[in-house]
């Protein structure tokens, strides 16, 4: 005996738990999430180091905020 069992594709199951748009609104970017798409170097360039950038600043502002509740944590010892 052999048990078939069908599992919908990654991307349908992700887009029906979380729609990409509010409702009401419809249209290219609400049915598909793709991300931009350069076809310019330069302009490849500069998309990756603002994406290198803004990941960086999070990291910088996620280790000060862990550095001042460790020191607040020792003050209050």
């Amino acid at each position: 005996m052999t048990i078939k069992v069908q599992f919908p594709d990654f991307q349908t199951a992700i887009s029906e738990c979380y729609p990409l748009c509010l409702a009401g609104f419809t249209g290219h970017r609400c049915e598909q999430a793709v991300l931009k798409k350069v076809s310019d170097p330069k302009q490849a360039e500069e998309l990756y180091q603002k994406r290198i950038l803004t990941i960086t600043g999070i990291c910088i502002a996620l280790l000060v905020v862990g550095i001042m509740c460790v020191v607040a944590y020792c003050k209050t010892k």
